[in-house]
């Protein structure tokens, strides 16, 4: 009899953790370094959210990058694995705001603007929904502050 022995699948870091860090992360040096080592070992085929949460690490981690082209790159694959994410699962309310947070925090030239308003619209369906009083607290704190 043979038995294979595979390695286990990594350990998710707690999602209210990456929360915190995600809004320290835009101000914090600091935190989004903690992101980033809390996503680094997150696979590109893991659970949507926390392929967001990668996507999203890498994206403010170029705020701390040195030279334009290192920007750029982490900003590119940090979009691209949220729009991944967001496609594999549409209707999740966290990787919707993570992206509508993302999105409305960027310098216009980067031109990643295309989801703001279905992704407010969806928000603002969705949050009577929302369960976790964290999240909703979130997303009601990014509604008012990007109020257009």
């Amino acid at each position: 009899m043979f038995f294979f022995k595979f390695p286990p699948r990594s350990q998710h870091p707690p999602i209210p953790e990456l929360r915190q860090l995600f809004i320290g992360a835009a101000s914090q040096e600091a935190s989004s370094y903690r992101l980033n080592t809390l996503t680094e070992n997150i696979a590109s085929d893991d659970l949507p959210v926390f392929v967001c949460y990668k996507g999203s690490s890498a994206i403010l981690s170029a705020k701390y990058a040195f030279g334009p082209l290192s920007k750029y790159r982490k900003f590119a694959a940090g979009k691209e694995l949220i729009e991944r994410s967001v496609k594999r699962d549409t209707s999740n309310v966290e990787m919707r705001y993570l992206r509508y947070a993302i999105q409305s925090n960027l310098p216009s030239f980067l031109g990643y603007r295309d989801n703001l308003t279905s992704d407010r619209t969806f928000l603002s369906r969705n949050l009577a929904h929302v369960d976790d009083a964290g999240l909703r607290a979130l997303i009601v704190n990014a509604l008012a502050f990007n109020a257009q």
